[in-house]
């Protein structure tokens, strides 16, 4: 997002990135969950987990703090940056785009010089992409950390 503010602000941006900045700027984040050994051990009984703090920090991440990461990339469409975003800006920036015969994308003029409602659009939604992926940063990174620790508890408590 920052690359595409930049731009707009008539800022320099190294233009050989352009495409590789745009491919970025509407990624959707995919996490890859493995829950076959949660499943497993909730279809032979939670309980086998006896002490009941570990037990329930096991529970809330599989069945709330992993559900929580796939609502937010899977089903809240914002976040789903591609359909959300894409036609909005294909339509806004193709005008100031050429492809090379090679496929290589430049701008044929500057960003800056697109109509001020349009710029006020297209920073709104960028600035927007920039906070819903650190929104999304965030919540990883707490669940990694909660994933982390219910790792070690779950060593920790089978070394006894």
């Amino acid at each position: 997002a920052r690359y595409f503010l930049r731009a707009l602000r008539g800022q320099p941006i190294g233009e050989d990135s352009l495409m590789l900045r745009y491919n970025e700027l509407l990624r959707n984040f995919v996490s890859i969950q493995h829950s076959t050994a949660y499943e497993t051990l909730k279809s032979r009984g939670l309980e086998l987990i006896g002490d009941d703090s570990l037990r329930m920090d096991v529970i809330n991440l599989f069945d709330f703090h992993f559900e929580t990461i796939e609502k937010l990339e899977e089903q809240y469409a914002p976040h789903d940056f591609f359909n959300f975003y894409y036609h909005g800006f294909n339509e806004k920036l193709a005008p100031y785009i050429n492809i090379g015969p090679k496929g290589v994308w430049q701008l044929s003029k500057p960003l800056s010089q697109m109509p001020e409602q349009d710029k006020k659009l297209v920073t709104m939604w960028l600035q927007r992409i920039a906070f819903d992926r650190k929104f999304l940063m965030t919540v990883y990174k707490e669940v990694q950390e909660k994933s982390e620790k219910v790792s070690q508890d779950i060593d920790a408590y089978l070394a006894k």
